[in-house]
């Protein structure tokens, strides 16, 4: 049994936060709560993590825009605005822990297991 972080039970008071909701950390495929959408969601957060909370993930878009993105993605495999690395974070630890949990298809993100492998391959490993 895997736990997962972000619970359906709780989706209808997490859904909206000060008139802004959250589906730039929902499963872009389905709109639904999973193992595979906590993967994504899980990526973003590092991202967060990175910037310091000083942004937020693609406050340059509306809601509308971020739907369309995610859609986008869906058709044409890459999002049109992406999140840019922060420049706190190592472009190795980007580019192989967090870029990899926001592939489109959630069969072709990783598991826990394997992200908790690979930043543990990340830490002890001199990062530039």
């Amino acid at each position: 049994m895997c736990p997962e972080i972000a619970r359906p039970d709780f989706s209808t008071q997490l859904n909206s936060h000060q008139g802004r909701t959250f589906e730039n950390v929902l499963e872009p495929t389905s709109g639904k709560f999973s193992t595979h959408s906590d993967v994504w969601a899980f990526g973003v957060t590092l991202w967060e993590i990175f910037t310091c909370c000083r942004e937020r993930p693609f406050s340059s878009l509306t809601d509308d825009q971020v739907l369309e993105n995610i859609q986008q993605m869906g058709s044409q495999s890459a999002l049109k605005h992406q999140l840019e690395r922060p420049s706190l974070c190592p472009a190795s630890l980007f580019s192989n822990a967090v870029v990899p949990c926001w592939q489109y298809e959630p069969q072709d993100r990783p598991s826990f297991e394997a992200l908790h492998l690979q930043l543990q391959v990340l830490i002890h490993t001199k990062m530039p």
